[in-house]
């Protein structure tokens, strides 16, 4: 049975930064087309149309999610997209294509980026890898060996599928990442007292790293909300505290 509870959003959000150089790009808020209501100007009907589709998509969504099934996400995404965009009229396309292309453009901005990047390093960071030392101390020898085992392989995966094709690399990723929930998830269960200990030691810092980044957002996203639903709803992943556990503290 998957463990669900462990550590927070935030720690969530230090590893989708630490890995930004390698995405390319910066994920802000996702805002439903529905936030643009005013601006394309669309009907109580077409809004309400709109949240029907997204809930028929919400759960097939969440369960390709916990499946890690990548093409079957893109697929749902790319559904759900044109039956939304099927009930706009042409003018209305037009205008969400044109606030589409300016949000990317405002993601990809490389000060955002930069300025992103810069604040975990000098304020996240430091508090989780202070936090994963101190979490070091109660593994054993042996734990600490499993844990080094899939930490190599991961990088080791990383340095090598350069040279594959998207779905090879996802069957390769999806493989690697079963074998160390079985590996790991032993781990995480023995340890999980810990862990939510971790997870309130970290409730202060968690309100002031979401509103720093939201403040760096709002200066480069045009519009941008903070989304009061993901405040409201952190992010318990058992992903996360693989992550957290393959952290590498001589870094």
């Amino acid at each position: 049975m998957k463990t669900k509870l462990i550590l927070t959003f935030f720690i969530s959000v230090l590893l989708s930064l630490n890995s930004m150089a390698q995405e390319k790009k910066v994920r802000a808020t996702k805002k439903s087309i529905i936030d643009y209501k005013t601006e394309l100007g669309l009907t109580d009907v077409q809004v309400e149309q709109i949240k029907t589709i997204q809930k028929e998509y919400l759960p097939k969504m969440k369960e390709a999610r916990k499946s890690e099934d990548r093409a079957a996400i893109k697929l749902l995404n790319e559904e759900c997209k044109s039956k939304i965009e099927q009930l706009l009229t042409p003018e209305q396309l037009e205008k969400w294509k044109v606030i589409k292309d300016k949000l990317k453009a405002d993601l990809q901005n490389p000060e955002l980026r930069r300025e992103l990047r810069n604040y975990q390093k000098q304020n996240i960071r430091p508090i989780i890898l202070e936090k994963r030392k101190a979490f070091d101390t109660e593994l054993s020898s042996e734990e600490k060996l499993i844990i080094a085992d899939f930490r190599a392989k991961r990088e080791a995966f990383g340095k090598s599928d350069k040279g594959l094709s998207e779905e090879e690399r996802m069957m390769r990723g999806k493989a690697l990442k079963k074998e160390a929930r079985d590996a790991l998830n032993p781990i995480v269960e023995k340890h999980k007292p810990s862990l939510e200990r971790i997870n309130k030691e970290l409730e202060s810092s968690k309100i002031k790293w979401r509103e720093d980044i939201d403040a760096i957002k709002a200066k480069y996203i045009s519009g941008f909300k903070p989304n009061d639903e993901r405040k409201a709803k952190p992010n318990h992943n058992i992903h996360v505290a693989l992550r957290f556990l393959l952290m590498n503290t001589e870094k």
